[in-house]
């Protein structure tokens, strides 16, 4: 799932995706998935545009590492236990069948969300990081309990997963998405972006809105805006002390980077790094 740019057969760089051509196919993306009504068939739409769109452009698509793969669900899985550290935890009971039955579902929505919103995130732009992330968050708005603090939650949680993307690949930052939202929903019985599902557990957040999320769930709520913020800089961190591709391509993302890079053909490592 990983591999080098072959500049012998003159393909594109990552980064020749320019912000305005990413915008554009972001926005076909919208425009043609949000006209079919079932979730499935706008998972698999949006996947193949993604795939289309950047073959027609000369990049290759490289979909993701094998060490973001595995490292992605057990991260998101984690991330969820310090909500249900400070919550009220009760068994359910949930047969298994019926939770499973529900993974089809937000497998879609996974790979929906993730190719519309992170699909195009090529060239590692902050504003385009931020305008992905902040659709994102405005495309919730009508869920239950949507506010200001939940638009901020999902907009920190939009960040994360387009880090994600560009360390580590598309596939990882789709497992990173449905392992939240099924660990959240499903295993410990939380209000997932203000739905609820069946669960093996339930689970209450007790205390003012602002600390739980109220009926959002706590993606809304200021542990899951400092939970994200953290997530990301030790990202960010941990890649710089590591070095490496993964260094490379989340280093070149922070906004005190954007300006530093150069001109086109400056950088010696620039078809080095992963989408």
């Amino acid at each position: 799932m990983r591999g080098d740019a072959d500049e012998g057969r003159g393909e594109r760089a990552p980064e020749d995706l320019s912000d305005a051509e990413s915008i554009f196919y972001f926005m076909i993306t919208i425009l043609v998935t949000l006209i079919i009504p079932e979730i499935h068939l706008r998972a698999v739409s949006s996947l193949v545009i993604v795939l289309v769109m950047l073959r027609l452009r000369g990049i290759h698509p490289r979909l993701g590492t094998v060490e973001g793969s595995v490292i992605s669900p057990i991260l998101a899985l984690t991330m969820t236990i310090p909500f249900a550290s400070i919550a009220e935890v009760n068994y359910h009971g949930t047969e298994i069948v019926e939770i499973a039955s529900m993974i089809p579902y937000h497998l879609s929505v996974a790979v929906w969300e993730e190719c519309l919103y992170r699909g195009f995130i090529l060239r590692r732009s902050p504003p385009l990081l931020i305008l992905s992330s902040s659709i994102f968050s405005i495309l919730h708005a009508k869920n239950p309990g949507f506010g200001f603090l939940p638009s901020i939650g999902l907009l920190s949680a939009g960040i994360f997963l387009c880090l994600i993307r560009i360390g580590w690949g598309l596939i990882p930052s789709v497992l990173f998405h449905l392992s939240w939202n099924l660990s959240l929903e499903h295993l410990w019985g939380f209000p997932t972006s203000g739905l609820r599902g069946p669960s093996i557990f339930s689970s209450e957040l007790r205390g003012p809105s602002f600390m739980t999320g109220g009926d959002f769930g706590p993606e809304g709520s200021v542990l899951a805006v400092v939970e994200f913020a953290l997530a990301s800089a030790i990202l960010l961190l941990k890649a710089r002390r590591a070095g490496g591709k993964f260094y490379k391509a989340l280093i070149n993302a922070a906004p005190w980077n954007h300006g530093a890079r150069g001109r086109q053909g400056e950088d010696p490592e620039r078809a080095e790094v992963h989408n």
